[in-house]
């Protein structure tokens, strides 16, 4: 915890982490704790500091732990793909056009994608990001994914039915290996994503923008 304080006084800005609050009776309680820093006065330096309890969370992390250890057993053969998307339409359309090809993990926002992520790590091969979601939408998730090293080199590719040109942007920015614009055809997604996953054939003068059409 005090490590964390001097991150955020030191970059100037917010930190987050976690962590198990023991008690003498030997119970458990995950906190999630947010800093953010505000201002300083000569020596001293004010923090604003938000307390969480994520218990419940932890134990849901546990139990994908135990999905992904079954999934592994009974679907070895085939690559995990996450797909990150509020609505449950969208999200089948994209099940359905993958199940033959690949292991699906589906998640309703970015924080959801972030327990998936710290129950299977780089078990999974590639995630399939809305933009705009509830919660947590895919460009909060796209920064605390980078600040992990352990799943930072995970792709993705954004499937949105945002075609403005400032979401391709952000897009690059935030080092998506493809974007493709809804609807789409399941073909063209299939292999854009084995591209993603396996890697392209070369190729002179190609875009990580792409229409799915």
């Amino acid at each position: 915890l005090r490590d964390s304080f001097e991150q955020a006084v030191e970059r100037k800005s917010e930190v987050e982490l976690e962590y198990p609050w023991l008690f003498e009776n030997g119970s458990v309680m995950w906190v999630r704790v947010k800093l953010q820093y505000v201002c300083s006065d000569n020596e001293s330096h004010v923090l604003f500091a938000v307390f969480t309890e994520i218990t419940e969370q932890k134990k849901l992390e546990a139990e994908l732990q135990s999905l992904r250890q079954l999934a592994l057993k009974t679907d070895s053969a085939k690559a995990t793909v996450l797909i990150v998307d509020d609505s449950f339409v969208s999200r089948t359309i994209v099940k359905t056009a993958l199940r033959d090809r690949y292991s699906v993990l589906e998640a309703e926002n970015g924080r959801q994608a972030l327990s998936y992520l710290r129950a299977y790590g780089t078990d999974i091969s590639a995630i399939l990001l809305d933009i705009v979601m509830p919660v947590m939408d895919g460009e909060a998730f796209l920064k605390q994914k980078s600040d992990d090293p352990k799943v930072s080199g995970i792709p993705v590719v954004i499937v949105s039915g945002e075609d403005k040109k400032v979401y391709k942007n952000k897009a690059k920015e935030m080092g998506a290996a493809d974007f493709i614009t809804k609807p789409f055809d399941p073909e063209f997604l299939r292999n854009r994503l084995q591209d993603v996953i396996e890697g392209p054939p070369v190729q002179e003068g190609r875009s990580l923008c792409r229409r799915g059409k």
